[in-house]
């Protein structure tokens, strides 16, 4: 395998050395990029002349983190394609963008004030060094009259003093200089990053009879992209319909820009296998204990230059073209409102038909993907044993023929930023509730009724009796639908039996222990429920939980 390495590396480099003149430096294009959760497929398009004879078609400035076994190449032209091989080019000096130039500039000129003001600094260090050596008096300075010495003390008071004022002035300057250079610094870090990362190449190698003019294209997955969904939540009031702006938060770091792309959206995963397991059949043995023998061990060796699959010369393939449009209307738009979606049995595309520009800076941009309309109906919710807040409900019927993922969202209600919450569509409930924060105007309490507590000793047993009673008052003006749910412990010993003795009319699911009272307040009116139970156990035991 070494000796296959050296062969390929040393082919690779006399095909850069000697065929020169037959080689051709060629920029492509992303014209498409399909972004799927965790990865994305880009499709590039670029014009070559093929000239008489062997020659290569290197395809270059491409990403550096393509999948190798993705690459799909297409070629239109009277031509043969010999071979097509992936590499990274570690040699080409990337250009500094013109931004990085400016902030360098800058960041220049910045330095060359530092290094002023240092050294300003330093004078005035050294002479108050040599003020302080001479301001010494010895035995052998005879003669002085207090006149002289209190001259000699306003000089020394005044140079020490102005020395000490400009050295503050210059430390609060160079304290300013050195926030403005690092602030510089950070954005030239940001705005560079990823400058040093090699840049991607496709040879490839072809040979034709006479020269041609060749359309090529070319598709790849990279990983450093993806996109996770967000939404935007609006209620206007209680009877109106649930605004759910549906959008994506598009990422890619892949070295290249994608600029004024065709977006598509894909909830597909490629990196998952399409492929249905195999169960082999499972088989039992007696362990019989390995015998250890010393081996050479010899390692594997792997090569770079692999070969990728060709889609045949002369192969029309479709191009979509996008056109500049022109969008007026009184109300400001977004991409929701220019995006196709395909469905599959699989997965769902969100073709965004409007182009848009994502820089190769790891961070997020938002896409708007869809506006929905969708109907709910609203009631109040409170688990008052947790937390005694009452809380506005959405319940959003018909929300699974919107194939939502599950993502954050922010809520909004009535005009105004509530906050954030999960939502999650896995559920099999044909309603989706989401929370439109706490309503204050609704006063809720639970209180231990002390009449129905109690803990007994009968006979070999102890029975502990709880009772809670639950008040709701309505402050607002108009009639509320409030759940209230409570629980009940669930004995998951013989030993311990739980008796319901009073559920005021609740729903009671024996298999979780919830109670649920579905309430019709009124406005300004106080409701009261009250549950108990029983809990029996051996006197001699400890029950946890309670």
């Amino acid at each position: 395998m070494k000796i296959t390495n050296i062969f390929i590396l040393c082919s690779f480099f006399s095909i850069s050395l000697f065929a020169a003149d037959n080689e051709q430096r060629i920029k492509a294009e992303i014209k498409e990029a399909t972004v799927y959760l965790n990865a994305a497929k880009l499709s590039i398009t670029c014009q070559a002349t093929i000239p008489a004879g062997p020659s290569v078609v290197i395809i270059e400035n491409l990403p550096n983190g393509i999948n190798q076994e993705s690459i799909q190449l297409n070629a239109k032209g009277d031509f043969v394609i010999l071979s097509v091989n992936y590499g990274n080019n570690y040699l080409k000096e990337l250009k500094r963008t013109r931004q990085a130039e400016k902030l360098n500039d800058s960041l220049d000129v910045l330095n060359d004030k530092l290094e002023i003001l240092n050294g300003k600094t330093i004078v005035l260090q050294k002479e108050e060094e040599m003020i302080l050596k001479n301001q010494s008096l010895s035995g052998n300075n005879v003669g002085f009259k207090v006149e002289d010495l209190a001259k000699l003390a306003d000089f020394y008071r005044k140079s020490l003093g102005q020395i000490n004022e400009e050295k503050i002035v210059l430390k609060k300057q160079i304290k300013e200089l050195d926030k403005k250079i690092y602030s510089i610094s950070s954005q030239i870090t940001e705005v560079n990053q990823g400058a040093n990362t090699p840049s991607g190449e496709i040879r490839v190698s072809v040979t034709s009879k006479t020269a041609v003019q060749a359309s090529l294209s070319c598709d790849f997955l990279v990983y450093n992209a993806g996109w996770e969904p967000l939404y935007d939540i609006r209620a206007k009031n209680t009877s109106s319909p649930v605004q759910v702006n549906f959008k994506a938060k598009v990422f890619q770091n892949s070295g290249m820009e994608w600029k004024n792309v065709k977006l598509t959206l894909s909830t597909t995963n490629p990196t998952i296998s399409g492929n249905k397991p195999i169960l082999n059949p499972w088989y039992l043995d007696i362990y019989q204990r390995p015998v250890y023998r010393s081996s050479n061990s010899q390692g594997w060796g792997g090569s770079d230059g692999k070969k990728m699959k060709l889609a045949e010369s002369e192969m029309d393939r479709p191009q979509l073209t996008m056109e500049e449009s022109q969008f007026a209307s009184e109300q400001a738009s977004s991409s929701a409102d220019y995006t196709a979606v395909a469905q599959t049995a699989l997965s769902v595309e969100y073709e965004i038909s409007i182009p848009y520009t994502i820089p190769s800076s790891g961070k997020q941009e938002v896409v708007d993907i869809q506006n929905y309309t969708v109907n709910a109906f609203y009631q109040y919710g409170c688990v008052p044993k947790l937390d005694t807040d009452a809380f506005l409900m959405a319940g959003l019927t018909g929300w699974e023929k919107l194939s939502l993922l599950p993502g954050n969202s922010n809520i909004y209600f009535e005009s105004s930023y509530v906050g954030q919450a999960y939502i999650d569509p896995q559920n099999t409930s044909d309603t989706l509730f989401i929370s439109l924060g706490r309503d204050k105007k609704i006063v809720v309490k639970r209180e231990t009724v002390k009449d129905f507590t109690s803990k007994k000793v009968i006979g070999t047993n102890k029975k502990d009796e709880y009772g809670y009673e639950i008040i709701i008052r309505n402050t607002k003006q108009e009639a509320i639908d409030l759940e209230i749910e409570e629980q009940m412990p669930i004995s998951q010993n013989s030993d311990i039996v739980v008796e319901m003795m009073d559920k005021s009319e609740a729903k009671y699911d024996i298999e979780t222990g919830k109670l649920t009272w579905k309430l019709k307040v009124n406005a300004s009116e106080t409701k009261k429920i009250r549950f108990r139970f029983s809990v029996k156990y051996p006197k001699n035991k400890q029950v946890s939980g309670l």
